[in-house]
C-alpha cells in the first residue's frame, strides 16, 4: 500500500510527465506556426494535380458520371491533350494525355501511363508571392510556359514534381464551369509522395507529426502542412506497394453533402471511411479520389 509521501511522488511525477507532453505539443504548434508565417505558406494554395491518362475521352466520362462539369481542354501544338474539373477557389483537377508529343514535356506525358495511369504532379498557387520568393533564393529555377511559369523547387529539397505555378495572363472561365451537380466545390487535400518520413521536404515545410489521419484513404501516417483556406498538403512515405512514377496518392474534394454526392453519381452503396467517401485507384485512374462535407472539413 501507498504511503502518503509516495504518492505524492507519484502524483507529482503524473503532473510533470502531463506538462512536459503539454509543452511539447506546445512547442510543436509554435514551431509549425513560425515556419508557416517565415516562409509564406500562409499564402500557397492547391493549385491543380494533373492525372496522366491513356485515354482522355473514357477518363472525362468517367468524371462526369459522377456528376462532375468537365471543361475541354484547348489544342496543344506539342501533342498533349487536357480537359478539366475546376472550381470557383482557383483549384482543379486536370485530366490530361499526349499522343507524338513534340517536347520533353509532351513525351513525359505520352510515356507516364505506359507505366500505370496516376498522379505526374502536383502543383502550388502562391498568392503574394513570398514562398516563391524564398524558393528561387534557395535554387529553385523558374521556367515561363505560354500564360503560366512553373518554378521548380530547389533539388536539394527532394521534391521535383511539386511546383509551383504563375498565372501570366487571368484565367477566365464563365461561372457554370464551376458548378458541378454532384455539389463538389473545391480541392482541401493532396497526399503527395515522399521518399521517407525524413524527406527534406518535410523539414523544409515545417510539416507536422506523423500521424494517422481521419480524411485518409488508408492507415499510413501522413505529415500535414498546412496551406491557405484550411487546404493541406499531406506528405506520406512511399510504401513497397506503391508505384515508383506516382507523385500523388490522394485527392481530397470538399462537396455540400456526401447524401447529394451519393445519389447524383449512383454511389449509394459505397461506404465512407472515417470523415470521407473514398474511390480507389483502380478505379479512378491511378489515384485515390476522395470527398468530405464542408461542415465536416472545417470542423
Amino acid at each position: 500500500m501507498l504511503q502518503s509521501s509516495d504518492m505524492r511522488t507519484g502524483r507529482q511525477l503524473t503532473l510533470s510527465a502531463a506538462v512536459c507532453a503539454w509543452t511539447g505539443f506546445i512547442s510543436l504548434a509554435v514551431t509549425t506556426s513560425f515556419v508557416t508565417a517565415s516562409l509564406g505558406l500562409g499564402s500557397l494554395h492547391i493549385d491543380h494535380v494533373p492525372i496522366a491518362v491513356r485515354d482522355l475521352q473514357s477518363a472525362a466520362a468517367q468524371f462526369r458520371s459522377l456528376g462532375f462539369t468537365i471543361k475541354p481542354g484547348r489544342p496543344h501544338q506539342n501533342g498533349i491533350e487536357n480537359a478539366s474539373i475546376k472550381f470557383a477557389d482557383g483549384s482543379y483537377v486536370e485530366l490530361i494525355t499526349s499522343h507524338n508529343g513534340t517536347d520533353p514535356l509532351a513525351k513525359r506525358y505520352e510515356e507516364f501511363p505506359k507505366q500505370g495511369e496516376g498522379a505526374s504532379y502536383v502543383f502550388l498557387r502562391d498568392s503574394d508571392g513570398a514562398f516563391t520568393d524564398h524558393v528561387r533564393r534557395a535554387g529553385g529555377r523558374r521556367e515561363p510556359a505560354g500564360p503560366f511559369a512553373f518554378t521548380e523547387l530547389p533539388a536539394s529539397w527532394q521534391m521535383a514534381h511539386l511546383q509551383l505555378t504563375e498565372y501570366l495572363a487571368p484565367a477566365v472561365d464563365p461561372p457554370q464551369i464551376f458548378q458541378h451537380a454532384n455539389g463538389a466545390t473545391r480541392v482541401v487535400a493532396v497526399w503527395a509522395m515522399v521518399e521517407h518520413g525524413d524527406s527534406p521536404i518535410v523539414r523544409k515545410l515545417g510539416a507536422g507529426q506523423r500521424q494517422a489521419d481521419e480524411f485518409t484513404f488508408d492507415d499510413r501516417l501522413t505529415q500535414a502542412v498546412e496551406l491557405a483556406d484550411r487546404t493541406r498538403l499531406m506528405l506520406t512515405p512511399r510504401q513497397a506497394e506503391d508505384p515508383s512514377h506516382v507523385v500523388a496518392l490522394g485527392i481530397l474534394i470538399e462537396v455540400d453533402s456526401l447524401a447529394r454526392l451519393k445519389q447524383v453519381a449512383g454511389l449509394e452503396d459505397v461506404g465512407s471511411r472515417g470523415a470521407a467517401l473514398w474511390l480507389p485507384p483502380s478505379r479512378m485512374h491511378g489515384v485515390w479520389l476522395g470527398f468530405v462535407e464542408h461542415a465536416r472539413w472545417i470542423h
